[in-house]
């Protein structure tokens, strides 16, 4: 069980034609309409692989810092030689988790659709919208989650633990509750960055919060001597300080973008439109939160099975902790994958392109089934001694690799999991997903689990075995969706997400100018220096800029960035559009910001 730590790094991210949102993920025998994903040649899914490496690796990174927070408090708390310091921390983290962080996690993922697809159709003034009306929708959930654990007393009592470790708990949550505030700025930023393929920023920030964290925890533990507390306000300041680092980058790139009055600012400014549109940001971001809180909470719950086995409770905890550890440290390399393919993806079906979203996501879902199967492989070669890396008790020892073949199986299902889940996400089909999390690990795992723990006698054994078959059906599932995905379909959902989207930025631009708020666009001052520039200014709406070619005999459907280009953005515009196949804008054309992050080397 873990102790909470900074975003990143949790170790689990109306439009107008109802008809085509609804259209079913899985087509009836439509692979020939795929042909564009079918002959996509070698090297472009070599390219591709480079791509998703570019985004993925420094990403590892991120999450492999950021998981390390946990363990810093943890290791500071444990040389206390204070057992119930250390135990309340670990409960509160795991309520803290359970019941706030996975939601604000949840909630920021509708980002990972709205904003990648509006960045791949070159439609970037809605992102900062987005990332408005994002942190305004977060707060307000954070604000019931507050008053809740302002009663965790008695609710933490209710789960039958010891008063000491309730009252420390309980004190915990109170200091750490300022942390879930500041989480929202971080998820929220992380995810505006990342959909624009900006990954080295937030890495850095990351590690640099890692390398303070320590002297956080030392100074508020030990030279304060405020134990307990000290850890708790050491969360915070961990928590704030990664939020204020990105939060500062993201300003001074923003302001720079804005005053070089670059066409890919992302930021209008500070707007009234934050306040509206919530029902479309929600219709991505409740299924994401479902769908993450869903998979997340399993694991949390089989921790807590395992400490009512009566006698074998404490080698139980024990093994299942450390079970645990190796299951989210094998989860950070996919987790990062997951993220890159989100990016990819979104961004491809944003640009209009079936066959690079096709590419992307078969090229993730590769790498991801190697990955795991080597590290599952490692993990069941080792069975015996990986234990030992965390303890040398001789009956933790032999417990852990007694379960090491369900965790092996399991760890290989999780990771291509996080691949498929982030590419639903990237395709704006979280409702699917959650769906599907909702029976795999709900309806099926944790009945099995349950089963095979408690009347089966299998203790811990039975507990990963349940978690092995959630993961497994959900493995073989999830791929059958995603392979056999109509991605001409799906570009052309994208395309009415687009439209709508371009309706809202032009709405608020009309909205500033009117304000005298927005500065003249390029093309507005060249307007007025000739035809042509006039021409060009009323080819499109003014809050719209697109970076778009047409890709090279790709034949695709229209693609949203075309239809940004349109006069009207309508539904008919988006159906006329499509009927006619235009050329495809290809997503690396505006995949590169125009200024690097200031770090020397970050980029």
């Amino acid at each position: 069980m873990d102790l909470p730590s900074g975003e990143v790094l949790s170790p689990r991210g109306n439009v107008h034609s109802a008809s085509c949102l609804a259209a079913p993920f899985l087509p009836a025998a439509e692979a020939a309409d795929n042909e564009d994903a079918g002959d996509a040649k070698q090297p472009e899914a070599l390219g591709e692989l480079g791509r998703l490496s570019r985004l993925a690796g420094p990403l590892i990174l991120q999450n492999l810092a950021g998981y390390s927070l946990s363990i810093v408090s943890a290791a500071f708390l444990g040389h206390l030689n204070d057992p119930v310091a250390l135990s309340s921390a670990v409960l509160a983290g795991s309520f803290y988790n359970i019941t706030g962080y996975s939601l604000v996690i949840g909630l920021a993922a509708g980002m990972e659709t709205l904003c990648g697809q509006a960045y791949g159709a070159g439609n970037y003034g809605m992102l900062g919208l987005v990332l408005q009306r994002a942190l305004l929708i977060c707060w307000v959930a954070c604000l019931p989650v507050a008053a809740f654990w302002s009663q965790s007393r008695w609710l933490l009592a209710a789960l039958h633990q010891q008063p000491e470790i309730v009252d420390g708990a309980s004190r915990y949550l109170a200091i750490a509750t300022p942390a879930l505030f500041l989480s929202v700025i971080s998820s929220c930023l992380y995810r505006y960055l990342v959909t624009q393929q900006e990954v080295r920023p937030s890495t850095i920030c990351t590690v640099i919060t890692a390398l303070l964290c320590p002297a956080f925890n030392w100074a508020l533990i030990y030279k304060l001597r405020m134990g307990l507390e000290g850890a708790a306000w050491a969360f915070v300041a961990s928590t704030g300080t990664y939020s204020a680092l990105l939060a500062a980058y993201t300003l001074v790139r923003d302001w720079r973008l804005c005053a070089a009055r670059s066409p890919r600012a992302t930021w209008g400014g500070l707007s009234a439109g934050a306040f509206e549109g919530w029902g479309t940001y929600l219709r991505f971001a409740l299924p994401s939160a479902a769908m993450i809180c869903m998979e997340w909470w399993i694991f949390e719950l089989v921790i807590l099975m395992s400490g009512t086995l009566g006698s074998f409770a404490d080698v139980a905890v024990a093994s299942m902790g450390i079970s645990f550890n190796i299951s989210s440290w094998c989860y950070m390399i996919p987790m990062a994958l997951g993220t890159a393919a989100n990016t990819r993806v979104a961004n491809a079906l944003g640009a209009g392109s079936a066959a690079r979203a096709a590419t992307s996501a078969r090229t993730a879902l590769g790498v991801a089934l190697g990955l795991q199967l080597c590290l599952a492989g490692g993990l069941f070669a080792g069975r015996h001694h990986v234990a030992k890396v965390f303890t040398l008790q001789p009956d933790v020892v032999h417990n852990v690799g007694r379960l090491m073949p369900a965790l092996a199986a399991s760890v290989l299902g999780d990771g291509v999991i996080a691949v498929l889940g982030g590419i639903l996400r990237g395709s704006g089909r979280q409702s699917l997903g959650a769906a599907l999390n909702l029976v795999g690990y709900w309806a099926v795992g944790c009945p099995v689990a349950l089963l095979l723990g408690f009347r089966a006698h299998m203790d811990v054994l039975g507990f990963w075995c349940g978690l092995a078959s959630a993961t497994s059906l959900q493995t073989m599932i999830l791929g059958t969706v995603v392979l056999r995905c109509d991605w001409r379909r799906e570009v052309r959902r994208a395309a009415v997400l687009v439209s709508e989207q371009a309706d809202q930025a032009a709405i608020e631009q009309d909205r500033r100018r009117s304000r005298g708020y927005a500065r003249p666009e390029p093309d507005e001052e060249a307007a007025g220096n000739g035809a042509a520039g006039q021409h060009q200014h009323q080819q499109r709406p003014a809050a719209v800029r697109v970076v778009a070619r047409p890709g090279p005999g790709e034949g695709e459907a229209a693609a949203p960035a075309a239809l940004a280009n349109s006069a009207s953005g309508s539904v008919r515009d988006v159906e006329a559009l499509v009927a006619a196949g235009g050329g495809a804008a290809d997503a690396d054309d505006i995949r590169t910001p125009l200024l690097a992050a200031p770090a020397p080397g970050a980029r």
